[in-house]
């Protein structure tokens, strides 16, 4: 969880998924498991973006990523109050 660089008290997150460049489809797949249990839990509230990214290292630098990776964000807030169980693959961008 980050502070928010767009919406001023409230926080964004960043899912990691350690794995090759993941199709959008499994990111969204990925992303929706993520966002149900987030959800469910009182501190949803605060969580303005959801971000899911593959993540690959290079190199035996614990610091180096692939910056190439496909990732997908959903606005939380407005999925959590307007969406069911799962989002729509549209509303991941």
């Amino acid at each position: 969880m980050l502070a928010s660089t767009t919406v001023p008290g409230m926080y964004d997150a960043v899912v990691h998924v350690c794995s090759m460049h993941l199709s959008r489809r499994t990111l969204i797949a990925i992303g929706n498991s993520v966002a149900s249990v987030i959800k469910a839990d009182p501190s949803r509230s605060k969580l303005s973006t959801l971000t899911v990214q593959s993540w690959v290292q290079i190199g035996t630098d614990a610091a180096g990523e692939d910056p190439n990776t496909p990732s997908i964000s959903l606005d939380f807030q407005n999925y959590a109050k307007n969406t069911p169980a799962r989002a729509p693959d549209s509303a991941w961008h």
